[in-house]
């Protein structure tokens, strides 16, 4: 464990700047396993001479007697039906402490909520399409999660899940942002696949200068999804107090307080029972913003099996996991007067935002870009028009400047 921070077995607590690097060693507390969990983890300052010297401390250098290790069996399907999970074989296997599936998890906890309101998206109700911790009944895109094992060395989680039966009925997959009815719609309330239909701007008024107008010129342009590629993937080591049930993650999040929220909704305790630490972050670029089900699934399974529990996702995880940007197909049209001024702008952008709402995939996808939609331009009238369609790929979110850049290259393209 050359250069990592090794928490002891009775405190995992570690004190600002102690590393390896640093010569520091682990503190060690006084006090029986759980205890200090929140107490003595303290928050690391960040300082540019130790990310450029070797000497920051990441996700992957805390270490804390006694961890497990979690592993999330995945859906190699799009889109599909669970008939059934057969654990038995997973759980006989040796090393393994735990193995939860979607139907237990559903018993103690919630999806990961999406907290826009659906009036800001041209909604009058939610729609129930929150990220669940785990399928229960159905996958809706390849990576999707369907069980969470927890071994005593990651090598025998991960032979333990590759034992883990699970009966897959595949089903249509919308592979495209298409409006259209499906046979089986990823979602019973949305039978066409939108998500919702948001407008902004004076449409009558834009409606009147594009009639008047002398030019009209139009343009289509896509922007295809991307992935997020940050040099840490995520990961989290999630710990619990059986004497005060409180909980600890350290994890490599962009905000603790975010993440702190839709966790303690999601597991269903109090916020003051849940403290989310983060050391460095080693990159980020908006994916690390969100709550993950891998967050949930390793403070549950901590409170499972009385013991600390770590989840570090793999590159190939990561693209099967993480939320993803993009994804727009936009079309704008240009009104100009008889000496070229401009006059209106009109923009209907397409947008696949994935299987599930992520926390904030909305506001992504509609009023971030809004509000740069017409630049440094003078404009009398502009109107935009987004549609949001559901496909079977993982969700949507803010990435690298959320929903500008593509309201930007539209307006600039032509």
């Amino acid at each position: 464990m050359t250069g990592a921070v090794l928490i002891g077995p009775v405190t995992p607590g570690i004190s600002a700047g102690e590393s390896a690097s640093s010569g520091g060693e682990a503190k060690i507390a006084e006090a029986s396993p759980g205890d200090a969990f929140a107490r003595d983890l303290q928050a690391l300052p960040r300082e540019v001479a130790k990310m450029l010297t070797g000497g920051a401390v990441y996700v992957d250098d805390i270490h804390v007697e006694g961890e497990a290790f979690g592993v999330v069996v995945r859906s190699p399907h799009p889109h599909a039906f669970i008939r059934n999970i057969d654990a038995s074989a997973a759980r006989e296997k040796p090393g393994v402490l735990a193995v939860l599936t979607g139907k237990d998890i559903a018993t103690v906890a919630t999806p990961l909520a999406c907290i826009i309101p659906p009036q800001a998206y041209g909604r009058s109700k939610p729609l129930k399409v929150d990220r669940p911790i785990l399928a229960v009944d159905r996958v809706r895109h390849v990576g999707d999660g369907v069980a969470f094992v927890v071994g005593e060395t990651l090598q025998q989680a991960i032979e333990a899940a590759e034992s883990v039966a699970v009966d897959y009925e595949p089903i249509p997959a919308a592979l495209e942002p298409t409006v259209a009815r499906s046979p089986v719609p990823i979602w019973p309330e949305a039978p066409d696949n939108l998500a919702f239909d948001w407008r902004f701007g004076d449409r009558k008024l834009r409606q009147k200068l594009f009639a008047e107008a002398a030019h009209v010129v139009g343009i289509k342009v896509e922007i295809p999804r991307v992935i997020p590629n940050p040099i840490e993937p995520r990961g989290a080591v999630a710990l619990y107090d059986h004497k005060t049930g409180d909980f600890t993650l350290i994890s490599n999040p962009q905000g603790v307080h975010f993440v702190r929220g839709i966790l303690a909704q999601a597991i269903r305790v109090p916020q003051q029972k849940l403290r989310v630490v983060a050391p460095y972050v080693g990159g980020a670029f908006g994916s690390k913003i969100y709550a993950y089900p891998e967050h949930a699934l390793a403070l549950l399974a901590a409170r499972e099996t009385g013991r600390p529990v770590r989840w570090a996702a793999t590159r190939t995880e990561s693209f099967l996991s993480d939320t993803q940007g993009r994804g727009f197909t936009t079309e704008a049209k240009l009104a100009l007067d008889k000496d070229l001024q401009f006059l209106a702008l009109s923009v209907e952008p397409t947008v696949d935002i994935g299987a599930y709402f992520s926390n904030i995939t909305p506001v992504s996808a509609t009023a971030v870009g809004a509000v740069v939609q017409g630049g440094a331009y003078r404009f009398r009238a502009i109107e935009i028009n987004v549609c949001g369609v559901f496909t079977n790929k993982v969700p949507m979110d803010a990435y690298r400047g959320a929903g500008r850049p593509e309201a930007t290259y539209a307006l600039e393209a032509g």
